[in-house]
């Protein structure tokens, strides 16, 4: 009897031990020869559903089997954890078929490293700030509302006081939908504002202002207790970092502007002189007038980049941003003067008559002379 007892209850161990022990079976896909289009589908076998998917690839939610839109030849890792806290974390790879998704595969993780190293953020680094975002409310959108949806959603009565702290979860307002009674639930823990007044018209699908309107489906809005960080589907924080890059520019553009004794600002009038001919000699050597030599160092600075960015820019960061960019731009001036400045100092002109200069040659002619 105890010989069988002991045999049932090491059935039952072995058993139990290889239902907890978690599997994944991968149907990795590479449809077409276009690039960033492959999947991975993941089948996970034993554990404790719900499954957690924890991928490396920031667009892929936590609850997706499934990753979407990835990289031909770079490898992806998921980690999968069940309800009962098992895990297990494998790496796989999209195989690359076509020549321009080799190219893409290799080239790819270059360009992430140029961008580790361009974009790296020194201050974070060493602790003087924290780059995490992180959000204070969360708007309360009316329920059942999608961009798509036709009707009118009128908040018919709040269930909670404003001001009033509520948990997630909680029944805070009753919204009629074309005459159809909702009721709205707390999406966050927090103290409970306001947005619309009862009786009030939260989103007419008629009223053009409200289908243009960012935000216009909101009904209230939540403060957090305490400020929550901003996530990726994935789950990984988000981020707004000061790249290096930008230090290096600014710095680079502010040392240059008090090298040169704020020639940004004393030789603005002498520029516009210039730039109207006021200096203009025919027969001074060289190919280009000054203000045809003005309009192609402004041509070769500004471009789609500038333009748009600044449209980004002040959409992402308001009126700071405005004021950041005036200043980028004034000391950005003094480097654009040392620039073409070296640019002039270097250059020479052949036997044929035949102008070099630019960023080439002082590069290589004026380091060569510092030794």
């Amino acid at each position: 009897m105890r010989k069988y007892l002991l045999s049932f209850l090491f059935s039952v161990s072995v058993f139990t031990l290889y239902a907890q022990e978690l599997k994944l079976n991968a149907e990795i896909e590479n449809p077409s020869k276009i690039i960033n289009n492959g999947f991975i589908e993941l089948n996970v076998e034993g554990g404790t559903p719900p499954y957690t998917y924890k991928w490396s690839n920031q667009s892929t939610p936590l609850d997706s089997p499934i990753s979407e839109g990835l990289v031909e030849g770079v490898p992806y890792s998921v980690t999968v954890t069940d309800a009962a806290g098992n895990e297990v974390s494998e790496e796989f790879t999209v195989p690359a078929k076509a020549i321009t998704e080799h190219f893409n595969g290799t080239f790819s993780p270059i360009v992430a490293g140029m961008g580790n190293v361009l974009f790296w953020d020194p201050f974070s680094a060493i602790g003087v700030y924290d780059p995490v975002v992180y959000a204070d409310v969360k708007r309360v959108p009316a329920p059942e509302w999608s961009a798509t949806v036709e009707g009118q959603f009128i908040l018919k009565e709040w269930l909670k006081s404003e001001g009033e702290h509520v948990e997630e979860g909680d029944a805070i307002a009753i919204v009629s939908k074309n005459g159809e009674d909702i009721t709205a639930y707390a999406n966050a823990a927090g103290n409970l504002k306001y947005l619309v007044e009862e009786g009030g018209m939260i989103y007419n699908s008629e009223n053009k202002q409200h289908v243009i309107e960012q935000g216009a489906q909101y009904l209230a809005s939540i403060q957090y207790d305490e400020p929550v960080a901003l996530l990726h589907p994935n789950g990984d924080p988000q981020t707004k970092n000061i790249p290096f890059i930008v230090i290096w520019l600014v710095f680079g553009a502010l040392f240059f502007t008090l090298r040169m004794g704020f020639i940004n600002i004393r030789g603005f009038k002498h520029a516009l002189q210039l730039a109207k001919g006021k200096y203009d000699d025919p027969n001074a050597p060289g190919q280009v007038t000054h203000f045809q030599a003005l309009a192609t160092a402004v041509s070769g600075t500004v471009g789609l980049g500038n333009i748009a960015g600044v449209a980004v820019a002040v959409s992402l960061g308001g009126a700071g941003a405005t004021m950041w960019m005036i200043v980028a731009g004034l000391l950005g001036m003094s480097s654009k003067f040392v620039e073409c400045t070296l640019g002039v100092k270097y250059r020479f002109i052949n036997s044929e008559g035949r102008v070099f200069g630019g960023p080439m040659n002082y590069l290589r002619y004026g380091l060569e002379r510092r030794g």
